[in-house]
């Protein structure tokens, strides 16, 4: 299938309900044909858009199997806001299958056709391709079970292309190797899904041909629990609208109200996944370009447990790791750098469904505090598991902690934590060496002064426990650290 849904999600197929494939009859691609229109329209149409077949579905004898055209697949995407309304629309061409008997009531529906998906936007018309050179994609269907049980697709040379840019591809990839499996998840038209996906020479480019961001490796792993198609079609939605973000953003870099639409369109997505998923991605070989510099990474990952996140008291694991930093801008301070890092963090009594309705009310930097508030309202509360930090010069920080969302606390928080700081003296003695970090120095060394020493058997290193939310708002080690940093400061 030449559609944007597998290409985006990988997960259409699982939904296209089996028909009786068991002959290759006339009769049988009728019922088929019928089965697959009944069950795949409409899609769906809501007030940010729709999803639907352009036409009717094909299927006729080939054999032993059927052949079945798929009909071309189309949308569109509507939101209002402060800057006015904004539209986008997509189109997957048709596309054709050849269904091949497994075993009794089991067929493989094998497609060949490369991609091709074109979503325009309503500025000035802009369009943008996506596309490949080759395609390769089967689709095993169970007639017992009514539903396809497992997929497989095999891209080659796969390109994001605006129209009217130049030669160089907003997104390019050698090579998208996906595939999952479904179960029945107890409730009618949902599924438990297993989708895996491999990407290979991935590249992303600026509006101008500038390299952005590089892997040479992305493998992503995503469970999804009571998954229904119409989450398929909100994940589409909320794609394309990343896609017009990632535009405006090149038109107006500085704007304040990007990054608050970006997490709209975020969480939407996650929760068209449903009440429950987890995920997990690692880069291998990240390179990007920020403004000011470039950065890349060894190994870069990110794993998601969420769950209630339609409910008023969800709750969340998130952990991000990676290795092998190195910064392009900065390599005279490269041994400061940290090289390799852990971040464990555990949510619990989070409002996802106030939260997101906020978001949808005031898409802005305006909606924070209440955000904040609502937070504080839900007792919301953050597990800082691991916070771990390493440089190639010796230096360390270990930090734990819990913090609450406390309306009534400074600050809006209240909660505590312990940290474990190694190497601050040599990192003030080489700061010290610089003539324009000696101020930063001498900060160094009164946060050094703050801890208790621990001697580590040849290193000396740094404890400290901290109190958020009382009077003052933050303590360290019973101590007001803006008294000690006071004169301290560069």
């Amino acid at each position: 299938m030449r559609r944007l849904g597998p290409i985006l999600l990988g997960t259409i197929p699982l939904w296209l309900a089996g028909a009786a494939l068991a002959q290759a009859t006339p009769e049988g691609a009728a019922e088929l044909q019928q089965s697959l229109t009944t069950i795949t329209t409409p899609l769906e149409v809501g007030r940010d858009g729709d999803a639907h077949w352009e036409g009717a579905w094909v299927v006729e004898p080939d054999g032993a199997g059927y052949r079945v055209t798929w009909p071309a697949l189309s949308g569109s995407l509507k939101e209002g806001g402060a800057a006015g309304p904004r539209s986008a629309r997509f189109r997957c061409a048709p596309d054709h299958s050849v269904a091949t008997r497994l075993s009794e009531g089991v067929y493989r529906l094998h497609s060949a056709a490369p991609s091709d998906c074109v979503l325009k936007t309503g500025h000035g018309g802009q369009s943008f391709r996506f596309s490949s050179r080759t395609r390769r994609e089967d689709n095993v269907v169970d007639l017992t079970q009514a539903a396809f049980t497992e997929w497989s697709a095999l891209l080659e040379d796969v390109t994001i292309q605006a129209g009217g840019a130049p030669a160089t591809p907003l997104m390019s990839a050698a090579r998208l190797e996906s595939s999952g499996r479904g179960m029945p998840s107890g409730h009618p038209g949902r599924r438990d899904l297993v989708v895996r996906s491999v990407t290979e020479a991935l590249r992303l480019t600026g509006p101008d041909g500038t390299e952005r961001f590089t892997a040479s490796r992305v493998e992503s792993e995503r469970h999804l629990f009571d998954y229904a198609f119409d989450g398929v079609v909100k994940r589409t939605m909320e794609t394309m609208r990343m896609v017009d973000l990632v535009e405006d953003q090149q038109r107006d870099p500085a704007s304040p109200q990007i990054p608050i639409q970006a997490l709209l369109s975020f969480a939407r997505a996650a929760g068209s996944y449903g009440d429950r998923f987890r995920s997990s991605t690692t880069y291998s070989d990240y390179r990007a370009t920020v403004p000011g510099g470039s950065f890349g990474l060894k190994t870069l990952s990110w794993d998601t447990d969420a769950e209630g996140i339609g409910s008023e008291s969800g709750s969340g694991r998130a952990t991000l790791r990676f290795s092998g930093l190195w910064l392009g801008s900065t390599s005279t301070v490269a041994d400061w750098t940290p090289q390799d890092v852990t971040l464990a963090l555990a949510a619990t009594g989070v409002p996802f469904k106030s939260l997101l309705k906020a978001i949808e009310s005031d898409p802005t930097p305006a909606v924070m505090p209440r955000l904040a508030a609502l937070l504080g309202q839900a007792g919301s509360r953050l597990e800082i598991e691991t916070a771990q930090l390493r440089t190639a010069a010796g230096g360390a920080l270990d930090l734990r902690g819990s913090i609450r969302a406390d309306a009534t606390a400074a600050r809006g928080v209240s909660g505590s934590a312990t940290a474990r700081l190694t190497g601050l003296a040599p990192l003030a003695a080489f700061l010290r060496s610089r003539p324009q970090t000696t101020r930063t120095a001498d900060r160094v060394t009164a946060v050094e002064a703050l801890g208790r020493a621990v001697d580590l058997g040849g290193d000396t290193a740094r404890d400290y426990d901290i109190v958020l939310g009382g009077e003052p708002a933050l303590l360290v080690n019973g101590i007001d650290p803006a008294v000690i940093l006071q004169d301290a400061k560069p």
